[in-house]
């Protein structure tokens, strides 16, 4: 497009849908001692488990989104590059809790004759317990590369890197018909990075051939964090090659 400029876009969309069985429904009621359905002479405990209304289930839904961009191109001698992304995750469990005994587990409790423990109990559902997350990223960043001025021994070369991104996560639950409080947190970053590549010394171009190929290199970067600051990186170093086959790379951050 426009050119000597190609684009190149990409996008994925992917859904999954997981259901789990969790085992029957189980039941634990304290039977006080007094009850007419208990013998003995303490309290104790019956622990049931309710086939007629099937296994518990788990569904979890996750969606995923992706958008990708790339551009490329020429300037003279100079090459550039801008690569965007957005991206986007939903997740929604589903969980069923089981069986609400309270109010059969107060009859119990207060000593009802008609409240028989080892009888088809008709009892209703706990609420289900929910739990849903959201996460959202995108970034942009662009890289010029090129040389910036000619030296005896070859060219400068420089590459320059300008980029930006933004993330976020929210989270919210409810657990026994309670909700939990809610999650979220965020974070945008904008970045910059400059390197330079200064050849001083170059057998092809019989400039001090007799020490063979040497360049130095520098570069400076920044990442600024929202809530956080600024982060900065600096370095510098060296590539020389006495001989074809011997290389030594020296470099500081």
């Amino acid at each position: 497009i426009f050119g000597n400029v190609a684009a190149s876009l990409n996008a994925t969309v992917d859904h999954t849908r997981t259901v789990a069985d969790r085992g029957l429904a189980t039941l634990s009621l304290q039977l006080p001692v007094g009850s007419p359905f208990s013998p003995f002479a303490q309290p104790v405990t019956v622990s049931r488990a309710f086939d007629d209304i099937g296994p518990l289930t788990q569904v979890v839904d996750t969606t995923n989104l992706h958008l990708g961009s790339t551009l490329n191109g020429d300037k003279g001698r100079w090459r550039w590059s801008v690569t965007g992304s957005v991206d986007r995750a939903d997740s929604d469990t589903v969980t069923q809790a089981g069986l609400d005994a309270a109010a059969f587990q107060a009859r119990l409790l207060a000593g009802d004759a008609t409240a028989n423990p080892f009888a088809p109990l008709s009892l209703g559902r706990l609420p289900d317990n929910v739990g849903r997350s959201r996460s959202a990223t995108a970034g942009l960043d662009a890289l010029a590369s090129g040389p910036v001025f000619a030296l005896p021994a070859g060219d400068a070369n420089t590459s320059i890197r300008i980029g930006a991104s933004t993330s976020d996560f929210s989270s919210r639950s409810t657990r026994g018909g309670v909700a939990s409080a809610p999650g979220d947190v965020a974070r945008d970053i904008g970045n910059m990075q400059i390197n330079l590549d200064l050849p001083v010394a170059s057998r092809g171009a019989d400039v001090l051939a007799g020490i063979g190929n040497l360049s130095l290199n520098a570069n400076l970067a920044a990442d600024h964090l929202s809530d956080f600051g600024t982060l900065w990186t600096i370095g510098y170093g060296l590539n020389w090659s006495p001989v074809d086959a011997v290389r030594v790379i020296a470099s500081v951050t």
